[in-house]
C-alpha cells in the first residue's frame, strides 16, 4: 500500500463531522417542493414510470399547469415532450418507492392526511431527502479522494469549504428536485472508483462493472456531464494498461449500456426511434460552438462562475498543487473543465437561466474541492491557521449572503444584477434584517 492508500484510511473521525453537520442543517433548512420546469420535468419521469408506466406525461404536465411551461410536442407520437432526462428519476425511485408502500400500509389502518396518488407531500419529500443524502454521500466519497492526496483534517477543510461556499448546499437542500445533486453524487463516485483502480493491482470485475453503472447514470442524469467520461482516460495511459483487460471493458461496457437503456426506452416512446437522442433540446439551434460566451460564463454579473462563487478560484489554482502529486490527473481535470466552459458557453442559455451562481458546473465540484485542498495544504505552511479560517469563514458568509438574496428576490434570478447592489445587500441589507429580526 502506497503513502496516498495510508492517508486515505485515516479519515473515519473528520468524515462523521461531515454527517453530523449534515443532520444539523437537514431539519433547519430542506425544502421539500417540486418547481420550476426542470423540477417538474425529472419529478413526472418518476410518476410516470411508478404511476402510469409509461412515458407519456400529458397527465403530469396538466396536473402542474400553470407552474410548467411544455417545450412541444412529440412529431412522431404527439406525445408533450420532456425537456429533462431521466436518470435523476432512476436514482430516487427506491425512495418515492418507499413514500408509496408507507402510505399504503398506513392507510389500511388510519386515515392520512395524504393521498397515495404520487404526488403528495410525502412523495416529494422522498425525492428531496433522496437528492440530499446523495449528496451527502457525494461529499463522502469526495472527502475519501482528497484523503488519498492530503491529509485527512486538509481534506475536510477542503470539502466544507467547497460544500458551504459554493452552490451546492442550495441544492442540496434548497432546490434538491433538480438534477445537480444527483450529479454531483455520481461525480464523486467516479473520482473514487478511478482512484481505487489506479491504486490496486487487481481490481475485481464488480469493480468495473461499478465504474460502468456509474458512467451510465451520469449520461442520463445530466446529458452534458458525459464529457466527463473523459476522466476515464486518466486510467488507460500506458502506464495503467495493464489494470484494463477486455473482460473489464466489456463488463464496464454492458453496465453501463443497462443503465443508459431506460433513457432509449423513453425516446423510443416519446420521439418514435431508440437513438432520437434528446431531441427537445434542439442543438444545432441553441448552441454556437464557434462563437462561445466564454468570459461572461467565467465572470459576468449573470451567474458568472468565479463572480459569485471567488472560492472556486482558490479551487482552479489548487490544481497546479495537485499536479504536483499526479500531473495526469490535474491535466485531465483541467482539459474536461475547459471543455465544459466551452460548451456551457455556446448555450443559448450560457448563465444556466434560473440559476444559483452557475448550476452548470456543479458536477465539477469534487475536482475544485480537490483543488482547495491543495491550496489549504499549500497556504497551511505559509499563513497562520487563523487567517485560514477567517477566509473560509468569510466565503461560506458571502454564500449564505447570496442564497438569502435569491431567496428574497434582491437578485435577478435570470438576469444581471449590478455588483454594487449585491454588495449594499450583503454588507448592509442584510445585516440591518438580521439585527432587526434578532431584536426586534
Amino acid at each position: 500500500m502506497n503513502q496516498r492508500g495510508l492517508q486515505h484510511k485515516r479519515f473515519a473521525k473528520q468524515g462523521l463531522l461531515l454527517g453530523v453537520l449534515y443532520l444539523v442543517l437537514l431539519p433547519l433548512i430542506l425544502n421539500p417542493q417540486v418547481h420550476g420546469n426542470d423540477g417538474i420535468g425529472y419529478f413526472s419521469y418518476l410518476h410516470s414510470m411508478v404511476m402510469d408506466r409509461d412515458f407519456d406525461f400529458t397527465n403530469e404536465f396538466s396536473h402542474y399547469e400553470g407552474q410548467y411551461v411544455i417545450v412541444g410536442y412529440s412529431h412522431a407520437t404527439g406525445r408533450p415532450v420532456n425537456g429533462v432526462p431521466l436518470g435523476s428519476a432512476l436514482l430516487w425511485m427506491p425512495f418515492y418507492l418507499g413514500a408509496h408502500l408507507l402510505l399504503k400500509f398506513f392507510g389500511l389502518f388510519i386515515q392520512l392526511p395524504w393521498a397515495a396518488d404520487g404526488y403528495s407531500y410525502p412523495y416529494v419529500y422522498s425525492i428531496c431527502l433522496a437528492s440530499s443524502l446523495y449528496a451527502l454521500a457525494g461529499l463522502w466519497l469526495t472527502f475519501k479522494s482528497c484523503c488519498y492526496f492530503y491529509k485527512p483534517e486538509f481534506s475536510l477543510a477542503g470539502i466544507i469549504i467547497g460544500w458551504m461556499a459554493t452552490p451546492l448546499v442550495f441544492y442540496m437542500y434548497l432546490h434538491p428536485s433538480m438534477a445537480h445533486a444527483n450529479s454531483f453524487f455520481l461525480v464523486g463516485c467516479l473520482l473514487y472508483l478511478l482512484l481505487k483502480i489506479k491504486d490496486t493491482e487487481s481490481n475485481p470485475l464488480w469493480r468495473w462493472g461499478l465504474l460502468g453503472i456509474v458512467l451510465g447514470l451520469l449520461a442520463i442524469v445530466r446529458n452534458q456531464d458525459v464529457i466527463l467520461w473523459g476522466l476515464f482516460a486518466w486510467i488507460i495511459f500506458p502506464r495503467e494498461s495493464s489494470k484494463m483487460n477486455f473482460k473489464a471493458f466489456f463488463i464496464m461496457a454492458v453496465c453501463a449500456g443497462l443503465m443508459i437503456f431506460p433513457q432509449m426506452i423513453a425516446w423510443k416512446s416519446i420521439f418514435g426511434s431508440w437513438l432520437s437522442g434528446p431531441e427537445s433540446h434542439q442543438i444545432a439551434q441553441n448552441t454556437n460552438f464557434l462563437s462561445p460566451h466564454i468570459m461572461s460564463v467565467l465572470f459576468s454579473g449573470r451567474h458568472g462562475l468565479f463572480t459569485w462563487h471567488p472560492m472556486l478560484l482558490v479551487g482552479l489554482a489548487g490544481w497546479y498543487g495537485l499536479g504536483k502529486k499526479d500531473k495526469a490527473l490535474a491535466w485531465t481535470i483541467l482539459i474536461l473543465f475547459l471543455f465544459q466552459v466551452w460548451v456551457t458557453a455556446s448555450w443559448r442559455e450560457w448563465w444556466g437561466a434560473h440559476s444559483f451562481g452557475h448550476r452548470m458546473f456543479v458536477s465539477m465540484l469534487p475536482f475544485f474541492m480537490l483543488g482547495i485542498t491543495a491550496a489549504w495544504d499549500y497556504l497551511n505552511l505559509r499563513i497562520q491557521k487563523g487567517w485560514l479560517i477567517l477566509l473560509a469563514i468569510g466565503a461560506i458568509l458571502w454564500n449564505l449572503g447570496l442564497i438569502y438574496q435569491y431567496g428574497f428576490n434582491l437578485l435577478d434570478r435570470d438576469g444581471t444584477t449590478p455588483f454594487a447592489t449585491v454588495i449594499i445587500n450583503q454588507f448592509l441589507l442584510i445585516p440591518s434584517s438580521l439585527f432587526h429580526w434578532l431584536f426586534k
